[in-house]
Protein backbone atom coordinates (compact mmCIF):
# COMPACT_ATOMS: atom_id res chain seq x y z
CA UNK A 1 0.00 0.00 0.00
CA UNK A 2 2.19 2.80 -1.42
CA UNK A 3 5.35 1.14 -0.06
CA UNK A 4 8.29 2.88 -1.72
CA UNK A 5 9.42 0.98 -4.80
CA UNK A 6 6.48 -1.42 -4.96
CA UNK A 7 5.36 0.08 -8.28
CA UNK A 8 8.52 -1.21 -9.97
CA UNK A 9 8.64 -4.79 -11.27
CA UNK A 10 11.50 -6.74 -9.68
CA UNK A 11 12.74 -9.29 -12.22
CA UNK A 12 9.41 -8.81 -13.96
CA UNK A 13 7.32 -9.44 -10.84
CA UNK A 14 5.14 -7.08 -8.82
CA UNK A 15 3.27 -7.79 -5.58
CA UNK A 16 -0.05 -9.55 -6.11
CA UNK A 17 -1.88 -6.51 -4.75
CA UNK A 18 -0.43 -3.03 -5.15
CA UNK A 19 -1.55 0.54 -5.66
CA UNK A 20 0.19 3.32 -7.64
CA UNK A 21 1.29 5.96 -5.15
CA UNK A 22 -1.23 8.77 -4.67
CA UNK A 23 -0.48 11.19 -1.86
CA UNK A 24 -4.08 12.42 -1.89
CA UNK A 25 -5.43 9.11 -0.58
CA UNK A 26 -6.20 9.64 3.15
CA UNK A 27 -4.04 7.64 5.53
CA UNK A 28 -7.02 5.98 7.22
CA UNK A 29 -8.17 4.70 3.81
CA UNK A 30 -4.72 3.15 3.35
CA UNK A 31 -5.02 1.37 6.68
CA UNK A 32 -8.50 0.16 5.78
CA UNK A 33 -7.22 -1.22 2.48
CA UNK A 34 -4.59 -3.29 4.30
CA UNK A 35 -7.24 -4.59 6.68
CA UNK A 36 -9.47 -5.42 3.72
CA UNK A 37 -6.66 -7.50 2.21
CA UNK A 38 -6.54 -9.41 5.50
CA UNK A 39 -10.27 -10.10 5.17
CA UNK A 40 -9.79 -12.00 1.89
CA UNK A 41 -10.29 -15.78 1.82
CA UNK A 42 -7.23 -17.63 3.06
CA UNK A 43 -6.12 -18.70 -0.42
CA UNK A 44 -6.05 -15.05 -1.56
CA UNK A 45 -4.90 -13.38 1.64
CA UNK A 46 -1.35 -11.98 1.58
CA UNK A 47 1.12 -13.07 4.26
CA UNK A 48 3.29 -9.96 3.96
CA UNK A 49 1.77 -6.48 3.77
CA UNK A 50 3.39 -3.06 3.65
CA UNK A 51 1.99 0.36 4.42
CA UNK A 52 3.51 3.82 3.92
CA UNK A 53 2.73 7.27 5.36
CA UNK A 54 4.58 10.41 4.23
CA UNK A 55 3.31 12.79 6.96
CA UNK A 56 6.55 13.14 8.93
CA UNK A 57 8.71 13.40 5.81
CA UNK A 58 6.56 16.14 4.30
CA UNK A 59 6.40 18.10 7.56
CA UNK A 60 10.14 17.73 8.16
CA UNK A 61 11.03 19.09 4.73
CA UNK A 62 8.57 21.95 4.90
CA UNK A 63 8.99 23.08 8.51
CA UNK A 64 12.11 21.40 9.91
CA UNK A 65 12.59 18.34 12.12
CA UNK A 66 12.06 20.18 15.42
CA UNK A 67 8.89 21.98 14.35
CA UNK A 68 5.38 21.72 15.80
CA UNK A 69 4.32 20.47 12.37
CA UNK A 70 6.52 17.38 12.79
CA UNK A 71 5.15 16.75 16.28
CA UNK A 72 1.64 16.91 14.85
CA UNK A 73 2.64 14.57 11.99
CA UNK A 74 3.98 12.06 14.54
CA UNK A 75 0.70 12.30 16.47
CA UNK A 76 -1.24 11.55 13.27
CA UNK A 77 1.03 8.62 12.39
CA UNK A 78 0.50 7.23 15.89
CA UNK A 79 -3.23 7.40 15.19
CA UNK A 80 -2.86 5.50 11.91
CA UNK A 81 -0.93 2.77 13.69
CA UNK A 82 -3.59 2.64 16.39
CA UNK A 83 -6.26 2.19 13.73
CA UNK A 84 -4.28 -0.72 12.27
CA UNK A 85 -3.78 -2.41 15.64
CA UNK A 86 -7.44 -2.01 16.60
CA UNK A 87 -8.37 -3.55 13.25
CA UNK A 88 -6.14 -6.54 13.96
CA UNK A 89 -7.69 -6.93 17.42
CA UNK A 90 -11.23 -6.91 16.01
CA UNK A 91 -10.23 -9.70 13.65
CA UNK A 92 -8.64 -11.78 16.39
CA UNK A 93 -5.23 -11.36 14.76
CA UNK A 94 -3.42 -9.22 17.33
CA UNK A 95 -1.41 -12.14 18.69
CA UNK A 96 -0.76 -13.72 15.30
CA UNK A 97 0.65 -10.81 13.29
CA UNK A 98 4.19 -9.41 13.46
CA UNK A 99 4.18 -5.62 13.11
CA UNK A 100 7.40 -3.81 12.16
CA UNK A 101 7.58 0.00 12.17
CA UNK A 102 10.51 1.64 10.39
CA UNK A 103 11.47 4.96 8.87
CA UNK A 104 13.67 5.15 5.80
CA UNK A 105 15.76 8.09 7.03
CA UNK A 106 16.05 10.87 9.58
CA UNK A 107 15.95 14.63 8.99
CA UNK A 108 18.34 17.52 9.63
CA UNK A 109 17.44 21.20 9.97
CA UNK A 110 18.57 23.47 7.13
CA UNK A 111 18.19 27.14 6.29
CA UNK A 112 19.06 29.60 3.54
CA UNK A 113 22.27 30.75 5.23
CA UNK A 114 24.05 27.41 4.71
CA UNK A 115 23.98 26.83 0.98
CA UNK A 116 26.59 25.80 -1.61
CA UNK A 117 25.64 27.06 -5.08
CA UNK A 118 26.94 24.54 -7.58
CA UNK A 119 26.92 26.98 -10.51
CA UNK A 120 29.61 29.02 -8.77
CA UNK A 121 32.14 26.26 -9.48
CA UNK A 122 31.10 24.42 -12.67
CA UNK A 123 29.24 25.30 -15.88
CA UNK A 124 26.11 23.20 -15.52
CA UNK A 125 25.07 23.64 -19.16
CA UNK A 126 27.94 21.31 -20.10
CA UNK A 127 27.34 18.51 -17.59
CA UNK A 128 24.36 16.44 -16.45
CA UNK A 129 23.29 16.81 -12.83
CA UNK A 130 21.31 13.66 -11.94
CA UNK A 131 21.20 14.11 -8.16
CA UNK A 132 21.39 17.17 -5.96
CA UNK A 133 20.82 18.28 -2.38
CA UNK A 134 22.32 17.22 -0.07
CA UNK A 135 24.07 14.65 -2.24
CA UNK A 136 25.48 15.43 -5.65
CA UNK A 137 25.63 13.20 -8.73
CA UNK A 138 27.30 14.43 -11.91
CA UNK A 139 27.79 12.90 -15.34
CA UNK A 140 30.36 15.22 -16.98
CA UNK A 141 30.42 15.62 -20.71
CA UNK A 142 33.05 13.50 -22.46
CA UNK A 143 36.52 14.78 -21.65
CA UNK A 144 35.36 16.97 -18.77
CA UNK A 145 35.57 14.43 -15.96
CA UNK A 146 38.96 15.44 -14.59
CA UNK A 147 38.44 19.23 -14.98
CA UNK A 148 35.06 19.06 -13.22
CA UNK A 149 36.46 16.92 -10.42
CA UNK A 150 39.36 19.37 -9.94
CA UNK A 151 36.97 22.34 -9.96
CA UNK A 152 34.76 20.83 -7.26
CA UNK A 153 37.43 19.24 -5.06
CA UNK A 154 38.10 21.74 -2.31
CA UNK A 155 35.82 24.31 -3.94
CA UNK A 156 33.81 24.75 -0.73
CA UNK A 157 34.78 23.59 2.77
CA UNK A 158 31.30 22.12 3.34
CA UNK A 159 31.21 20.08 0.12
CA UNK A 160 33.09 16.79 -0.21
CA UNK A 161 33.44 15.33 -3.70
CA UNK A 162 34.67 11.90 -4.80
CA UNK A 163 35.24 10.02 -8.02
CA UNK A 164 32.82 7.11 -7.88
CA UNK A 165 35.50 4.51 -7.24
CA UNK A 166 36.74 6.40 -4.16
CA UNK A 167 33.48 6.93 -2.29
CA UNK A 168 33.63 5.62 1.30
CA UNK A 169 33.52 1.84 1.29
CA UNK A 170 30.82 1.79 3.97
CA UNK A 171 28.46 3.52 1.53
CA UNK A 172 28.47 0.49 -0.81
CA UNK A 173 28.17 3.02 -3.61
CA UNK A 174 30.87 2.30 -6.17
CA UNK A 175 30.13 -0.60 -8.45
CA UNK A 176 26.78 -0.08 -10.19
CA UNK A 177 26.92 1.49 -13.68
CA UNK A 178 24.12 3.91 -12.81
CA UNK A 179 26.19 5.54 -10.08
CA UNK A 180 27.49 8.86 -11.48
CA UNK A 181 31.25 9.25 -12.12
CA UNK A 182 31.35 12.18 -9.67
CA UNK A 183 29.62 11.91 -6.29
CA UNK A 184 29.44 14.54 -3.56
CA UNK A 185 27.72 15.34 -0.29
CA UNK A 186 27.54 18.47 1.86
CA UNK A 187 27.97 18.58 5.64
CA UNK A 188 24.98 18.08 7.89
CA UNK A 189 22.66 21.08 7.86
CA UNK A 190 24.01 22.40 4.56
CA UNK A 191 22.45 22.32 1.11
CA UNK A 192 23.92 22.13 -2.40
CA UNK A 193 21.63 23.62 -5.04
CA UNK A 194 21.63 25.25 -8.43
CA UNK A 195 21.30 29.02 -8.64
CA UNK A 196 17.88 28.77 -10.26
CA UNK A 197 16.63 27.21 -7.02
CA UNK A 198 17.87 30.24 -5.06
CA UNK A 199 16.12 32.56 -7.52
CA UNK A 200 12.87 30.58 -7.35
CA UNK A 201 12.85 30.80 -3.55
CA UNK A 202 13.61 34.53 -3.62
CA UNK A 203 10.79 35.11 -6.13
CA UNK A 204 8.32 33.10 -4.08
CA UNK A 205 7.95 30.43 -6.76
CA UNK A 206 9.41 27.78 -4.45
CA UNK A 207 8.96 27.34 -0.73
CA UNK A 208 12.26 27.26 1.18
CA UNK A 209 13.27 23.88 2.57
CA UNK A 210 13.57 23.66 6.37
CA UNK A 211 14.61 20.01 6.65
CA UNK A 212 16.70 17.68 4.54
CA UNK A 213 17.97 14.08 4.54
CA UNK A 214 20.56 12.15 2.56
CA UNK A 215 23.67 13.18 4.50
CA UNK A 216 26.39 10.73 5.44
CA UNK A 217 24.71 7.78 7.20
CA UNK A 218 27.05 8.20 10.17
CA UNK A 219 25.35 11.50 11.05
CA UNK A 220 23.05 10.88 14.03
CA UNK A 221 20.23 12.99 12.61
CA UNK A 222 19.96 10.55 9.69
CA UNK A 223 18.94 7.70 11.97
CA UNK A 224 15.36 6.47 11.83
CA UNK A 225 13.36 4.16 14.06
CA UNK A 226 12.87 0.42 14.33
CA UNK A 227 10.10 -0.96 16.53
CA UNK A 228 8.81 -4.52 16.17
CA UNK A 229 6.30 -6.66 18.05
CA UNK A 230 4.63 -9.98 17.51
CA UNK A 231 5.04 -13.71 18.05
CA UNK A 232 8.34 -13.91 16.15
CA UNK A 233 10.10 -11.14 18.07
CA UNK A 234 11.77 -11.08 21.45
CA UNK A 235 9.83 -9.13 24.09
CA UNK A 236 11.08 -6.20 26.15
CA UNK A 237 14.40 -6.05 24.29
CA UNK A 238 16.27 -2.93 23.20
CA UNK A 239 18.86 -3.71 20.53
CA UNK A 240 21.83 -1.60 19.43
CA UNK A 241 21.43 0.71 16.46
CA UNK A 242 21.18 -1.22 13.19
CA UNK A 243 21.06 -0.42 9.50
CA UNK A 244 17.76 -1.01 7.71
CA UNK A 245 19.49 -3.44 5.34
CA UNK A 246 19.59 -6.01 8.14
CA UNK A 247 15.80 -6.13 8.54
CA UNK A 248 15.33 -8.09 5.31
CA UNK A 249 16.89 -11.26 6.72
CA UNK A 250 14.63 -11.11 9.77
CA UNK A 251 11.51 -10.76 7.62
CA UNK A 252 12.60 -13.61 5.34
CA UNK A 253 13.14 -15.86 8.35
CA UNK A 254 9.71 -15.02 9.78
CA UNK A 255 8.12 -15.86 6.43
CA UNK A 256 10.08 -19.09 6.07
CA UNK A 257 11.80 -17.84 2.91
CA UNK A 258 15.38 -18.30 1.76
CA UNK A 259 16.72 -14.72 1.57
CA UNK A 260 18.24 -13.55 -1.67
CA UNK A 261 21.88 -12.51 -1.56
CA UNK A 262 22.10 -9.26 0.39
CA UNK A 263 24.38 -7.08 2.53
CA UNK A 264 22.52 -7.81 5.77
CA UNK A 265 24.10 -9.74 8.64
CA UNK A 266 22.07 -12.82 9.67
CA UNK A 267 23.37 -12.33 13.22
CA UNK A 268 21.31 -9.14 13.50
CA UNK A 269 18.17 -11.08 12.60
CA UNK A 270 19.00 -13.62 15.30
CA UNK A 271 19.32 -10.81 17.85
CA UNK A 272 15.76 -9.69 17.08
CA UNK A 273 13.88 -12.97 16.85
CA UNK A 274 12.82 -15.50 19.45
Amino acid sequence: MFWVGSEAPIEGIRPRYWKPYDGKVPANDRVDQVLAWLDLPSAERPRFLTLYFEDTDSAGHADGPDSPAVREAIRRADGYLGRLLRGLERRGLAGAVNVVVVSDHGMAAVDSSRVVVLDDYVALDEDEVVDINPTLGLFPRAGRGDPVLRALSGAHPRLTVYPREQTPERWHYRDHPRIPPIVGVVDEGWQVVQRRTILDVAAGRLRPTRGQHGYDPQVLSMRGIFVAAGPAFKRGVTVPALENVHIYNALAQILGLMPARNDGDPAVARSLLR
